[in-house]
């Protein structure tokens, strides 16, 4: 075995080997060749190099570990392709190999290159076979977020919503009534492969955006690269079969929306927001809600709200049945004074930082 590095998403052999492994893989689409050439289309830049590194085997790709190097204030950091916009970052394995003796190839390769100061291990989460292989060789580690999942034990929506708290039940049943007594026509749109349109990828932006402004938020997507990898991504995902969108529609009017990842009898709400006109409506609750009942029907098992512990989140956990896993950052590197300050600024410092400047804006 070896390592082979590819500097650009440009090789016909990457891309088919990718999509090979990612399919075999109990990995999230956000590991697809889609996802990530998306994102390194969007955010490329004179002071970021890729660095996609791969395990080979008798000539055949076996492991992929989609990287970049960016070059800031004389620092060398080599981070995740999806870098901010990646829930859950992770390598991609061929099962038919043993997944410790590849890494430690790939580890092995990382510690003697001399082409970056720090790597950033950054949203590794718990349930992840990556996980446990760091959390075997490296120790320290930082907590950087939950991420609740509903275990779905039945594909009733009546059944299932039994299982949530009293005062969720409830107030999903008043939402749904009023919503529905108030507007008699609505329209639910599932854009899937090939039926998703330039116009309707505008809308879902515009409504995030407006969205984040009521909340005195900027929207990652009303800035050039958020929005050209939104609309690469939308188009990208839904037509290679990796995800939904949900549109949700009043006097045709967006009234909510929610971008679902497909993954392998899961779902994963990675982005959704709604239309602040409606906001009396509870449009969250209601889009979720329709969404879910869709799932079911569906026969997922699973449906993850990704990053962020959230209460609106979890309120929508069945009592014994949801999962809330944790993601991590792991900082490994080399052992200089500028790696080390750089490691405990990630670790500690850059926290400090925040509570002064919480304290004194």
């Amino acid at each position: 075995m070896e390592v082979k590095v590819f500097n650009t998403f440009d090789s016909k052999e990457l891309q088919e080997t990718w999509e090979c492994l990612y399919e075999k893989s109990e990995c999230t689409p956000q590991s697809s060749f889609h996802w990530n050439y998306c994102w390194w289309e969007a955010y490329k830049s004179d002071n970021k190099n890729l660095e996609i590194i791969t395990v080979v085997d008798n000539f055949t790709i076996i492991a992929i570990l989609p990287m970049f190097i960016e070059a800031k204030y004389s620092l060398k950091k080599l981070k995740f392709i999806g870098d901010g916009l990646t829930d859950y970052a992770d390598i991609i394995f061929d099962c038919n190999y043993e997944m410790n003796i590849t890494f430690d190839i790939i580890d092995a390769y990382l510690k003697i290159n001399k082409k970056w100061d720090i790597i950033l291990w950054n949203q590794i989460n718990d349930r992840s076979s990556l996980y446990f292989l760091l959390a075997n060789k490296y120790r320290k580690r930082k907590f950087i977020i939950s991420c609740p999942t509903i275990i779905f034990t039945s594909n009733n929506w009546d059944d299932y919503i039994s299982l949530l708290g009293k005062s969720q039940r409830k107030n999903i049943k008043k939402r749904l009534k009023k919503f529905q007594n108030d507007f008699s026509e609505f329209e639910i749109c599932k854009y899937s492969k090939n039926n998703i349109s330039e116009n309707t990828v505008n809308e879902v932006i515009k409504i995030h955006s407006s969205r984040n402004e009521i909340r005195n938020q900027k929207s990652k997507f009303s800035v050039e690269s958020g929005n050209l990898f939104y609309r690469k991504a939308c188009v990208s995902m839904l037509n290679s079969d990796n995800a939904y969108l949900y549109v949700l529609k009043v006097n045709n009017t967006v009234f909510s929306y929610a971008f679902i990842l497909k993954g392998k009898n899961i779902s994963y709400n990675w982005n959704s927001s709604f239309n602040p006109t409606y906001y009396d409506y509870s449009p969250g609750t209601v889009m979720e809600s329709f969404v879910i009942q869709d799932l079911l029907k569906s026969g997922t098992s699973n449906y993850d709200f990704m990053r962020g512990g959230y209460d609106y989140k979890k309120r929508w956990l069945p009592k014994n049945s949801g999962v809330v896993s944790n993601n991590y950052l792991f900082v490994t590197g080399k052992r200089t004074l500028k790696s080390l300050l750089c490691s405990y600024y990630y670790f500690k410092g850059r926290d400090v930082l925040k509570l002064i400047y919480n304290r004194f804006k």
